[in-house]
């Protein structure tokens, strides 16, 4: 049972790459949005990464053997879909939810951190979906505003 958590905490292992896990699992969201850039892919790994990882948020850092495992990446992968949530899946569009949900997910402004440093495990999920939230809107507003000036 320890190996299953472990699969899906770290995505197949993507957690377990040495360097810039979290980026990575960030990309391959990317990489799925732009090679399937159908709006119910995203909808539908974005819920069942969501309850994953709540599911296996506890089991996994004691699998881990940390309150804030690194190689937990389940979190990146339910944060980036939601960036992505509702938005046309354009190239443009992909980079620039990647850009902000990274910029949000590693300075963790505007309460991130706070739920980042929550006691219970579900701080390892809490702050990457508000990380997530954030991009959202703030790449609404891009893709607005990009519009709005070519409006003009």
């Amino acid at each position: 049972m320890d190996s299953l958590i472990e699969i899906v905490a770290t995505v197949g292992y993507i957690g377990r790459i040495p360097a810039g896990a979290g980026t990575a699992m960030s990309v391959v969201v990317c990489g799925l949005a732009y090679f399937f850039p159908e709006p119910r892919w995203i909808e539908a790994i974005c819920f069942f990464s969501c309850a994953a990882g709540f599911a296996v948020a506890a089991p996994a850092v004691r699998v881990l053997h940390s309150k804030d495992p690194k190689a937990f990446v389940l979190d990146e992968l339910a944060g980036m879909t939601l960036a992505l949530l509702f938005v046309p899946l354009t190239p443009v569009s992909i980079i620039l939810a990647l850009l902000l949900f990274r910029f949000f997910d590693i300075l963790k402004p505007l309460g991130i951190r706070r739920l980042d440093a929550m006691k219970h495990p579900s701080g390892i999920v809490w702050d990457d979906l508000l990380a997530g939230l954030y991009s959202n809107l703030a790449l609404r507003l891009i893709l607005f505003l990009i519009q709005a000036s070519r409006a003009v």
